[in-house]
């Protein structure tokens, strides 16, 4: 199959896949580190935000830290929160 849709043929000049950190974080959280929790998707955002990704549907890198952060610092993550609504708002997301 991979022949067949010539995968790898050309080089990928870069790849943004935010997955294994989110799922890293979500650990943390089930642990109950919840600062690391909520460091390491808002450090993925601020990458993506560098490469103007900014769709939180894509990756939560403002939200899952709000939710990380709600049971230690609640007024932080409602920050983080209302960041996220402003991104989906502006990513056309309900």
């Amino acid at each position: 199959m991979a022949d067949e849709h010539h995968f790898g043929a050309a080089p990928v000049d870069a790849v943004i896949c935010p997955g294994p950190r989110a799922v890293c974080a979500e650990l943390l959280l089930a642990e109950g580190r919840h600062a690391e929790a909520a460091r390491l998707p808002a450090a993925v955002g601020d990458w993506l935000d560098m490469r103007d990704r900014r769709n939180p549907a894509w990756c939560p890198g403002r939200l899952r830290p709000a939710s990380a952060l709600a049971p230690v610092a609640p007024e932080e993550a409602v920050g983080h929160a209302e960041e996220a609504v402003s991104r989906a708002r502006e990513s056309g997301a309900a």
